[in-house]
């Protein structure tokens, strides 16, 4: 596991998520998604109350929250990097620093089109935990004033939707 600064309460909220997540994801290997979807879908997580995902949502959420403590980690470097007090190898760095952030905000956009991308197909089989999971993690966001998370929504769900409702609209005029 990363080690991450504990004294930053969001981080350790995202921390907290992710081991949650991954625990779901290691409770039943043996079962396939679409078992697992059903076996979950009536319950959520008693201590947190967060809805559970299937196996491959349960992946995908891990690898973006991960995504999501890198970048914010970048963030404070960044800021750090261009503040007065910065050493002058602290503004080197700068540079460097925002096209890890470009990379960063790239693949967490790609990760929350993949995590859409699933919502979509368990929609279609009748399964909503990703949309609720979503909703829950939004809430939760807005609730904790959690800046971390709500960039998650800023750089990654915000992007996906827009790029999503593009492609629909597409395929809608094209008929």
């Amino acid at each position: 596991m990363s080690k991450i600064n504990h004294s930053r309460p969001h981080l350790r909220f995202i921390d907290n998520l992710r081991r949650e997540l991954a625990r779901e994801a290691s409770e039943s290997p043996l079962l396939s998604d679409h078992a697992q979807g059903q076996q979950h879908r009536e319950t959520s997580n008693a201590a947190s109350g967060m809805p559970r995902l299937g196996l491959r949502a349960a992946k995908i959420a891990i690898s973006l929250l991960d995504l999501l403590a890198r970048y914010y980690d970048n963030q404070s470097q960044l800021i750090k990097s261009i503040s007065p007090e910065a050493t002058k190898s602290d503004r080197k760095k700068a540079t460097m620093l925002r096209a890890e952030k470009d990379s960063l905000e790239k693949q967490i956009f790609e990760e929350a089109m993949k995590l859409l991308k699933e919502a979509f197909r368990k929609q279609a089989a009748g399964d909503s935990s990703i949309a609720e999971w979503v909703d829950w993690l939004e809430a939760k966001a807005i609730s904790t004033k959690s800046y971390a998370l709500l960039d998650l929504f800023e750089v990654g769900f915000k992007p996906a939707f827009e790029a999503l409702n593009k492609v629909v609209s597409q395929k809608v005029a094209g008929k």
